[in-house]
């Protein structure tokens, strides 16, 4: 599969999934009935995480041939649903979302309850798992396409970062973290803003991290090359990430604390 990342807003990334071409002939059995009634053949299937806005998305469907047919929302934030409704309408895309965040997000189609080690949906040969991390909020999902080795973690895992908290407490967020800790190492993480070089200022300011010449010349190249810092791997983040490698929950949360203020 091929990930594209849309910028949307100031800073915010919505991501679009490509399958490959082996798989595009195997839709979820829900989207099966509409898709054969209302698009034609020239048109390709992709999957949104977090649909962010619906301009830029409109335009990159639109010069790619492609239309949505899953939406997955990390979380109600409306910074991460703000297009679900406009793409919702026009391509009758089916909305998923975890409880209890399910019940702010607009256009929403099924609530995810499930177990972090149960599927929840295969789509276009691709198995997808829906992780519990509460801390930003209390419904916050990460997508975790396990055997692709990628992993989307809306606003809870940034590099160099961590979300701030809204409704959970700083001890969720830290167990959520160490959830995602323990994921393989080759997992590619895609977040979902542009932080990355501001994360990099708050860890050099107060030292918690050794390379950092080296890590910004890393990231400005990414960023240079490809316009944007998305995605990272994990490994690196376990070694380099101060919220990653934190002990304790004190120290996670002084630490987040800090960085409130920064």
């Amino acid at each position: 599969m091929k990930v594209h990342a849309i910028p949307c807003l100031s800073d915010n990334y919505s991501f679009v999934i490509e399958p490959s071409q082996e798989c595009r002939g195997t839709p979820t059995q829900e989207s099966q009935a509409w898709q054969a009634q209302t698009y034609d053949t020239q048109t390709a299937s992709v999957l949104v995480v977090d649909a962010c806005e619906a301009k830029p998305l409109m335009q990159f469907f639109e010069q790619h041939a492609f239309r949505p047919e899953v939406i997955l929302t990390t979380h109600h934030h409306h910074d991460h649903v703000g297009a679900n409704s406009e793409l919702q309408r026009k391509f009758k895309c089916s909305v998923y979302a975890r409880f209890p965040d399910s019940e702010q997000v607009p256009a929403l189609s099924s609530r995810l309850d499930v177990e972090d080690t149960e599927s929840f949906m295969t789509w276009r040969g691709i198995e997808i798992f829906a992780l519990a991390i509460p801390g930003h909020t209390l419904g916050h999902t990460a997508y975790w396409f396990k055997n692709e080795n990628t992993l989307f973690v809306g606003d809870t895992l940034f590099r160099f970062g961590c979300g701030r908290l809204f409704e959970g407490s700083y001890g969720q967020l830290f167990s959520s973290l160490k959830k995602l800790a323990d994921l393989p190492d080759e997992t590619t993480v895609y977040c979902g803003h542009e932080y990355a070089l501001r994360n990099l200022d708050f860890c050099e300011k107060h030292k918690l991290i050794a390379d950092g010449n080296t890590q910004r010349k890393k990231v400005e190249e990414q960023i240079n090359s490809t316009g944007s810092s998305v995605p990272f791997l994990l490994s690196d983040q376990k070694q380099v990430n101060p919220f990653l490698t934190a002990k304790t929950v004190e120290d996670f949360t002084q630490l987040r604390k800090l960085r409130d203020r920064f």
